[in-house]
């Protein structure tokens, strides 16, 4: 059996600061508390959680749910880049393919009952809640037709039609349907959204003699941006699962809705400067900018610096530090915010990270990187 006192105490060793510049940061040991899906806390050293994630993608991806299979994916990446990160000297696959029957874990779940029986809880629970639906639809299938039997009930009187006809004039003369009024009205939406006009209500859809509604004026259109108005100096637009997409998606669900942001909040504030962050973009970054109309461009820290400087003859970049380097300080630290200056010095740069600020990142790591982009940038 596992001396559980003796790790509660070498954990707390662990979490102590040791040396001046707070050297528990570096310590490839220390213990880390992770807050994953389904209220999953893994707790152990930067190994330890990685292989935890790891087997928790593997039994969700087991049982069918591909979602929470890619979220402890995710999660089993930040921590491998964490490894690699604090542990340079180490090869890829010593850290990936470690045996984990020897590797002890500490989880904490509600139930102590593990991931993969609280999955198959949650898959039963699932299943008999959509056979208690199904019979319940069943009785009421059962219901109605019994009833169809009885004596009919009287016709009701027909209504009139309206005045502006639109409800009347499908196949056969019959009345439109909710289903495909509401089909209707989404398409017209879906029309007014892709020729880059506002969104009117469904109530004003038609004129006084059934003709095109107006466009809403600039006057009330000069709200869309209430940060700005609010003493904002620049605005960015965040598309975090932009790399996720194909071209065409890409088009459709990225490009189209930023472009219509951009277009309206230049109309109410041309002055403010707008920036677009398509993380994950990759070869549509140059396009992103071309169709999209921004002023700077958010590279995340995948972007091969020449790449990047690339990009910048068309306009301001920004980023790309990789979080990572931030979390682990020092020498890696300084190492990457010296390579950006030095490959983006040559035209508008807003340096930052190429993504959000990690949690577990040292207060201390961060103030050491402001001296470093302003001693550099001097």
């Amino acid at each position: 059996m596992r001396d559980f006192k003796g790790m509660k105490r070498q954990r707390g060793r662990n979490r102590k600061p040791g040396g001046g510049n707070n050297a528990n940061a570096t310590n490839p040991n220390r213990s880390w508390d992770s807050q994953g899906p389904e209220n999953i806390k893994v707790r152990g050293n930067a190994q330890t959680v990685y292989e935890r994630y790891m087997q928790l993608a593997r039994d969700a991806a087991a049982a069918g749910d591909r979602v929470l299979a890619e979220n402890y994916t995710q999660h089993a990446e930040h921590y491998f880049r964490v490894l690699r990160a604090l542990q340079p000297q180490r090869s890829v696959s010593e850290i990936a393919q470690r045996e984990q029957a020897g590797q002890g874990f500490d989880i904490d779940f509600e139930d102590e009952s593990g991931a993969q029986a609280a999955a198959i809880i949650a898959a039963q629970q699932a299943e008999e809640r959509r056979v208690e639906e199904e019979a319940r639809r069943q009785a009421e299938r059962a219901e109605r037709e019994a009833n169809r039997d009885r004596e009919p009930r009287e016709p009701r009187e027909p209504r009139e039609p309206r005045e502006n006809g639109d409800g009347d004039n499908r196949e056969g003369g019959r009345r439109e349907s909710r289903r495909e009024r509401w089909e209707r009205r989404r398409e017209e939406r879906n029309r007014r959204f892709e020729n880059g006009e506002s969104e009117i209500a469904d109530a004003d859809e038609s004129g006084q003699d059934g003709g095109p509604a107006s466009e809403v004026p600039t006057e009330e259109r000069a709200h869309e941006a209430p940060v700005v108005e609010a003493g904002a100096d620049a605005v960015q637009i965040f598309d975090s699962w932009a790399g996720v997409l194909d071209e065409a998606s890409f088009e459709a669900f990225c490009v189209a809705p930023v472009r219509a942001i951009v277009e309206r909040v230049k109309a109410a504030h041309p002055q403010v400067p707008i920036i677009g962050f398509p993380k994950g973009a990759g070869g549509f970054y140059d396009s992103y900018r071309r169709k999209t109309g921004i002023d700077g461009l958010g590279l995340d820290w995948t972007v091969p610096l020449p790449a990047a400087a690339v990009l910048q003859r068309d306009g301001a970049v920004q980023g790309n530090l990789d979080p990572l380097r931030l979390v682990a300080g020092g020498r890696a630290l300084e190492e990457g915010v010296e390579a950006i200056l030095k490959a983006l010095d040559g035209g508008p740069l807003i340096f930052n990270l190429g993504h959000g600020i990690v949690p577990e990142t040292p207060v201390g790591h961060v103030e050491a990187m402001i001296r470093m982009v302003r001693r550099v940038a001097r």
